[in-house]
């Protein structure tokens, strides 16, 4: 019939091909291949974008509470709006309530017509230190925003992208492991009974010995490490089952290769199982060595992994949201529109400005000397 011609041909084609193409072939006999390549790349992955998108939101949030909360900066701006309100009095501009945060940098472009090195910014800094007779100095301004600099390279719209390329990939994960338990008659009640039915064993048996318990909680520790690592290494296993070794003349072919301990491992029989045959055409002796892999560890590992990341990523949700809140109250507080303000712009301008006052402060400091020596 046609699949005998289709199977017949394919063992044809299959001698002479190489790696990549063996592995085109095995791939197209394997149901939901893309799905499970997916799945297989997000528990890789996971904890490392988790880890970058938590890192961004942590960074905005800290930036947003430092510039909220820094006296210093409080100082500033009322002292700008001051002078802005001073040198504009009798114009429309005057009386203002605020300013947009890009006035900082034009504090600069005022100079003094006698002494054009002295800036507005200069000014106010003097005013601010006459004013407080010294109390009030501003060369902690940059310590009291120290995380400012890093969310200036921070974008919101691609944290948002990046969150929810992650949350999709979760959700196809989830996918998977639901069609891999259904495909092997499991479901996840049932792998929650199986973990529980262990673990009331293992109770039992520690309260019956105390050297048993010690010995039986380094057994469970030990299990959860093996169980952590096969999950890691799920992609080191497709590699054991895609066969792609050559023969002597050069020829390439499909078969699958298992040392002894993992043929031993596999042996073991459990409730969901897949049955393997190993082709050996070693000599040209062809044998078949039938043996059974289990699955429920794999899976019970996965489903679990999956259930801590969708958890994870319900909490990395909302703290996404709680940094685009506080975002938009520090750019009200800063005069900028919540609607349209960027992360990115709203804290380069603040990062850009504590560069300019530092050099202010220095040049104040630097005139004070001299004048204090002549």
């Amino acid at each position: 019939n046609d699949d005998e011609i289709a199977e017949q041909l394919r063992k044809q084609l299959s001698v002479q091909l190489f790696d990549a193409e063996c592995l085109v072939v095995f791939a197209s006999n394997v149901p939901r291949w893309a799905s499970k390549l997916a799945a297989m790349m997000t528990l890789r992955s996971f904890n490392i974008a988790h880890s970058e998108i938590d890192k961004s939101i942590l960074t905005v949030r800290s930036a947003c509470a430092e510039v909220m909360n820094s006296s210093k900066l409080e100082v500033i701006l009322a002292a700008v709006l001051s002078v802005g309100n001073y040198l504009n009095a009798g114009t429309r501009k005057g009386n203002a309530f605020g300013f947009k945060l890009d006035v900082l940098l034009k504090l600069t472009d005022t100079r003094s017509t006698t002494d054009r090195k002295l800036t507005l910014l200069h000014v106010v800094l003097q005013m601010l230190e006459r004013k407080s007779k010294g109390t009030e100095r501003m060369d902690g301004f940059v310590e009291q925003m120290p995380s400012i600099v890093g969310a200036s390279k921070i974008s919101k719209e691609d944290v948002g992208s990046e969150l929810a390329a992650l949350s999709t990939a979760v959700n196809v994960l989830g996918r998977e492991v639901t069609m891999l338990l259904k495909d092997a008659g499991l479901t996840p009640r049932s792998l929650s009974k199986s973990s529980s039915r262990r673990s009331l064993g293992s109770r039992e048996y520690s309260k019956s010995n105390s050297v048993g318990r010690m010995e039986g909680e380094k057994r469970g520790e030990q299990k959860e490490q093996e169980d952590e690592h096969d999950l890691l290494d799920l992609g080191d296993a497709v590699e054991e089952l895609l066969l792609h070794s050559v023969g002597d003349e050069g020829n390439q072919k499909i078969k699958t290769e298992f040392d002894d301990g993992v043929k031993m491992k596999m042996k073991k029989k459990k409730r969901s199982v897949t049955k393997i045959v190993v082709e050996d055409q070693q000599d040209g002796n062809s044998e078949d060595d039938e043996f059974e892999v289990d699955h429920g560890k794999e899976l019970r590992v996965a489903h679990a992994k999956f259930v801590q990341m969708e958890e994870m990523m319900k909490y990395l949700q909302m703290d996404y949201e709680s940094m685009l809140v506080e975002f938009r109250e520090t750019a009200v507080y800063l005069g900028e529109d919540s609607k349209h303000a960027k992360v990115q712009d709203l804290f380069s301008t603040l990062v850009q400005f504590t560069n300019t006052l530092n050099k202010c402060i220095s040049d104040n400091a630097s005139t004070q000397r001299r004048s204090t020596k002549k």
